[in-house]
């Protein structure tokens, strides 16, 4: 049984799905038959409604597309891949803007800085993290130092560390400078 669930009743879950089922849609007076957070059911918020076209479908890498993250704006989609690439979009038309390379592995996590300029990336590479300009696409720094898999990464909100996390149970703080 998933360790979440135990000590939890099949009633007490039938019950609740129950009770979502049971809701009624206030705009429409019909029975709610998805299984929607509660907050998406929260009359002050309405009934929210998820969108039904693709606004762009980008092929984004020649493997599998592992991780997501925009800039601070949200104009520039940042994704990794499992071809060892991290790429930016444009948002508005799904236009490719960048492409950052320094892993021959999959990408586990990106993070871009608050104003732009760097991008950081972790990879299943040789359990290490890079960061890049943004502008040039360049490489100025290798974080190595976990001895599994990097999960995330992420930079903090100073912009001075870089935090990482790992399959060897550890969280790490990076000197952005130093690398230390």
């Amino acid at each position: 049984m998933n360790k979440i669930l135990q000590g939890v009743s099949h009633e007490e879950i039938s019950s609740d799905i129950r009770e979502i089922q049971n809701t009624q849609n206030s705009e429409a007076g019909e029975k709610e038959t998805s299984l929607k957070p509660i907050y998406l059911r929260n009359p002050v918020v309405g009934n929210i409604r998820c969108p039904s076209e693709v606004k762009h479908k980008i092929i984004a890498h020649n493997a599998e597309t592992t991780c997501i993250e925009f800039n601070n704006d949200g104009e520039i989609c940042y994704t990794g891949g499992g071809d060892g690439l991290v790429r930016g979009w444009r948002v508005s038309d799904g236009k490719k803007v960048a492409e950052m390379q320094g892993f021959k592995q999959a990408i586990t996590g990106i993070s871009a800085s608050l104003e732009g300029d760097y991008v950081v990336a972790s990879s299943i590479d040789g359990h290490r993290m890079q960061l890049f300009r943004v502008k040039t696409n360049a490489k100025l720094m290798q974080y190595t130092g976990h001895v599994d898999t990097i999960t995330s990464c992420k930079f903090n909100y100073s912009q001075k560390s870089i935090f990482s996390s790992s399959n060897d149970r550890t969280v790490r703080e990076w000197d952005i400078d130093t690398a230390k």
